[in-house]
């Protein structure tokens, strides 16, 4: 694997898809930028008893914080009990998703950070595993949880009974991607760092067995030698006579990597509030304080408010490889320990803790766990100033232990002016700012713009791909005006993300929705899509994650039935305008329209299909039609539109059942519909155009 096949994590695509890069995209809009008069620095904190259960009724008596030393002053205060909720009975995807606001207490939050890039591939197959147990035995109902990987290009959030279940199938594509050096004198990353350093190989010897540098380590060895590219997916290994300074360019490339793909992780979680853990599952990388990212890392955790756990799925080692048999170094504790200090810096200087046992699943437990209650604090340091801030969280009362960010970074005035300066010129080139930004990359709901989004599907292609409308439903103020949109659409099992993005005027009475559409044509799979709109004239903001799945494209299915009351000219003729409400007034005609795909005639012949329908309110039927054949379009289609009146239908809830019956094959398929009639006269379809 070369350096060019590591990849950006997810979220640099969703930056893309608005035409900003990575390192000039916001993480809120704006984020707290410290650099004088007063700030306000929020903790959430965990309390354990001596059995390490979480504590819960303390007050913010019970707290002392210091900074830098001197003890500070708690201005907020709120403790947070999450309770378990009831899981629905969700048997397939929610047929539209809208956006909503998130009380800390409704679940818990989980980001887990899948480091493939520091995975072998044995240690991955123990990573799957694990994740499985944990998905199985400790998430429930309320909880979110998101899953990346950097190399697979994977990113999943779940919110939903039906999301969870397919959390688990996106966990059995993980795989390793680290494959380490064969030889058993092979250089680690930490020496190869340390010799392109230093220069120094008594110095970097601490990995030989019995305390000698070997061969591949000694300064000349290190000479210059080809191309470096192959060295990214290795362990900074003796592979022939390589320079120091390729075999640490290729470990500062994977570390880079995967210190751009934790701050894309915390970026996502700024707007979330509440406790959120981030668990790094990786084999470790180095520390590299002083490269470029890291420190920001550290900041960014701050602004998320965000504990990073280091979770190393190797467990207790001897000291032989878990791939080759070779001898245990003198010094294998020490060395392991430097090849994986950059991890454990990260966690302790975020509040985090490093897992590092046999039992990777009872770390994943112990976290859940603590999620269960906590504080959130807040204080306004009484000594401001730029640069690293030392924190101290405790309690007084005796017997417990606090878990909580030690240290956190604030910009100089510099730092801010140049960030502030290139979010504005990213903003003013596409014409999305800041809070857009910011809401795509969240694992949250922007919720300024409410709205909700939907996919229907249509005709497959020659290749199998699937005509896939993405339907947005915004609510903007009334009047003429315009909408910025952007989406994109990720699969479960990971790869390159479909983008859209465009903008759309519109005209809308108070109160009424506007819809917006786009088509792509994807291939058959479960897919997850991100859609920020942006009010142009208010800058409001809506998002939200809708989880689909495209069918397969050469079965007998119908498309997704339109229901709408109101019409819309074409040059076609009149035709059902596309709206995502399901409420109806008691009055008029609802109109359903469906096209059938796959259905098998003879040779030589058309299909023939024939369709009926039935409403039914509860299990009484309420009107049905009887089965007839539906005539092929001038272009073949087959197409049915049918009109129900509910004129003087009672309130309540409706189930319209579509049928039809492919008479090549004999074969019937119905599909049920759902919608509310309401007796205000006033369904949730108005004027917009």
């Amino acid at each position: 694997m070369s350096d060019r096949s590591l990849r950006a994590l997810p979220v640099a695509g969703v930056v893309a898809v608005l035409g900003l890069t990575a390192s000039g995209a916001s993480g809120q809009a704006p984020p707290p930028v410290f650099t004088s008069g007063v700030e306000v620095v929020r903790l959430d904190v965990i309390v354990l008893d001596r059995a390490g259960r979480p504590v819960t009724g303390l007050t913010a008596a019970d707290f002392a914080v210091e900074e830098d030393g001197r003890e500070q002053s708690i201005s907020s205060f709120e403790p947070v009990r999450v309770e378990a909720a009831e899981p629905p009975a969700l048997l397939e995807p929610p047929r539209t998703t809208a956006n909503r606001p998130r009380d800390p207490a409704d679940g818990r939050c989980f980001f887990l950070f899948v480091d493939d890039v520091h995975l072998t591939p044995p240690v991955a197959e123990r990573v799957r595993v694990t994740l499985r147990r944990f998905l199985d035995e400790q998430v429930r109902e309320g909880d979110w949880v998101t899953l990346m990987a950097p190399e697979k290009q994977l990113w999943w959030t779940a919110r939903n009974v039906w999301e969870l279940r397919e959390l688990r199938k996106v966990v059995d594509v993980l795989k390793g991607q680290l494959v380490r050096d064969p030889f058993s004198d092979g250089v680690s990353d930490w020496q190869a760092v340390c010799m392109d350093e230093y220069q120094d190989s008594a110095l970097c010897n601490v990995g030989s067995a019995g305390g000698a540098a070997p061969a591949a380590v000694r300064r000349e060895t290190f000479k210059p030698h080809g191309d470096t590219g192959s060295l990214i997916g290795q362990g900074a290994g003796s592979l022939g006579p390589l320079g120091a300074s390729e075999l640490s360019d290729a470990a500062k490339r994977r570390v880079s990597v995967s210190l751009d793909g934790l701050r894309q992780a915390l970026d996502a979680l700024i707007p979330l509030r509440g406790h959120k853990s981030v668990v790094l599952v990786s084999e470790g990388f180095i520390l590299l304080p002083r490269m470029q990212g890291y420190r920001d890392l550290i900041d960014a955790a701050r602004r998320a408010n965000v504990a990073v756990h280091f979770l190393d799925p190797r467990g207790l080692e001897s000291g032989y490889s878990a791939e080759f048999q070779d001898a245990p170094s003198t010094f294998f504790r020490t060395e392991r320990e430097l090849n994986v200090a950059g991890s454990g810096d990260l966690a302790d200087a975020t509040g985090g803790r490093t897992f590092a046992g046999n039992d990777a699943a009872a770390a994943l437990r112990q976290v859940a766990a603590e999620s269960e209650a906590y504080y959130l604090l807040g204080y306004s340091p009484d000594s401001p100033r730029t640069g690293e801030r030392k924190v101290r969280v405790r309690t007084k009362r005796d017997g417990l232990t606090v878990l909580a960010r030690q240290r956190y970074y604030v910009e100089r005035p510099e730092e801010a002016a140049k960030a502030a300066a290139k979010r504005k010129k990213e903003a003013e080139r596409t014409g999305f700012d800041p809070s857009a930004v910011a809401a795509m990359r969240s694992v949250s709901d922007a919720t300024d713009l409410p709205l909700r989004a939907a996919t229907l599907f249509f005709d497959g292609d020659p290749k199998g791909e699937v005509a896939t409308l993405l339907a947005v439903e915004v609510t903007p103020g009334a009047g003429r005006g315009a909408l910025k949109v952007a989406a994109e659409a990720r699969r479960a099992d990971g790869g390159a993300p479909v983008q859209q993005q465009f903008e759309d005027s519109y005209a809308a009475g108070p109160g009424a929705p506007v819809v917006l559409a786009r088509q792509w044509r994807l291939p058959p799979a479960v897919w997850q899509v991100r859609v920020v709109v942006q009010e142009r004239a208010s800058g409001r903001v809506g998002s939200a994650i809708h989880t689909f799945e495209v069918p397969e494209a050469r079965e007998l299915r119908l498309s997704t039935p339109l229901l709408t009351t109101e019409l819309e000219r074409t040059a076609e003729g009149p035709r059902p305008r596309v709206a995502l409400g399901r409420r109806f007034a008691a009055t008029g005609l609802l109109y359903c329209q469906f096209s059938v795909y796959g259905a098998r005639g003879r040779p030589a012949e058309p299909p023939r299909v024939s369709s009926w329908w039935e409403l039914r309110r509860g299990g009484d039927l309420v009107r049905e039609s009887p089965p007839t054949a539906i005539a092929p379009t001038p272009a073949g289609r087959l197409t049915r539109t049918v009109g129900v009146s509910l004129d003087g239908a009672d309130p309540g809830e409706y189930a319209l059942t579509l049928g039809v019956r492919d008479e090549g094959t004999g074969r019937i398929l119905t599909r049920t519909e759902g919608f509310d009639v309401v007796a205000d006269g006033r369904g949730d379809q108005g004027e917009g155009r």
